[in-house]
């Protein structure tokens, strides 16, 4: 079932109201992103709740079972077409499918730290140098300069606006049904799954974590000074994430 398909709901109100009959739709209607969705929030919940006890692991437990909760009850309400408004049920939708998966990542600036401690950078790296013969990042290190520098923190620092102007139009006002739905598929699983690799594959960068093997400092400018004070602030960088830059 595509995501567009929702919105005949509205036109649908001669429907069985028993509890059976509501069970029965909310199974039979239910998409693929939502049992991707609703996967990825039970990891989450499970990660945090066997992390170690404390008040920082109470928060976060409230913090992920209230995605949870939130992502049940909306699709309890639209699959059971107790909630059919012909506006406001697609955008509510949307809005929940995808937003419990990009709210939970600004999450993991107090989360990756709780669920796993630690750190693979050395294993990471040894895994390059065994299947590929080098470390990316420490060959790119020849072409360090003050451009290249500037050039990938400018794109780095614009990820969320590059984001935005390519997902939300396609998610809000994207006519074609096909299209939204193959799209929104796509999104909800690379989101999920790399999220999740952050979770089990954790490393601060080979920059930090192995600063004898490059032989050249990143320069200081505009925006690569901006990214890093963004990182400092926000300590999203430790994850999955190995770029120099």
């Amino acid at each position: 079932m595509t995501v567009d398909q929702h919105e005949l709901y509205a036109a649908s109100r001669a429907v069985d109201t028993t509890f059976s009959g509501a069970a029965r739709r909310f199974f039979r209607e239910l998409a693929p992103q939502d049992f991707i969705v609703f996967a990825y929030l039970c990891v989450l919940n499970a990660s945090v709740f066997h992390a170690r006890p404390g008040a920082l692991r109470n928060f976060e437990l409230a913090c992920v079972s209230g995605l949870i909760v939130v992502h049940l009850v909306t699709m309890l309400a639209i699959r059971t077409r107790w909630f059919t408004h012909r506006y406001l049920m697609p955008l509510v939708y949307r809005l929940v499918t995808y937003g419990c998966v990009q709210v939970s990542y600004f999450m993991f600036a107090q989360l990756l730290p709780l669920v796993n401690p630690g750190a693979l950078d050395h294993q990471l790296y040894h895994f390059d140098l065994k299947y590929f013969g080098v470390e990316p990042a420490v060959y790119l290190d020849r072409f360090v300069g003050p451009f290249s520098t500037e050039w990938f923190a400018f794109f780095y620092f614009s990820y969320f606006l590059v984001l935005a102007a390519h997902v939300l139009p396609i998610l809000f006002t994207s006519r074609n049904s096909r299209m939204l739905a193959e799209f929104a598929l796509g999104m909800i699983i690379l989101f999920c799954i790399g999220q999740t690799t952050y979770m089990f594959v954790p490393g601060y960068g080979p920059y930090r974590s192995l600063p004898d093997v490059f032989a050249h400092q990143l320069s200081p400018g505009i925006w690569w000074n901006t990214t890093t004070d963004l990182v400092a602030r926000s300590e999203i960088g430790r994850a999955s994430c190995r770029e120099r830059v």
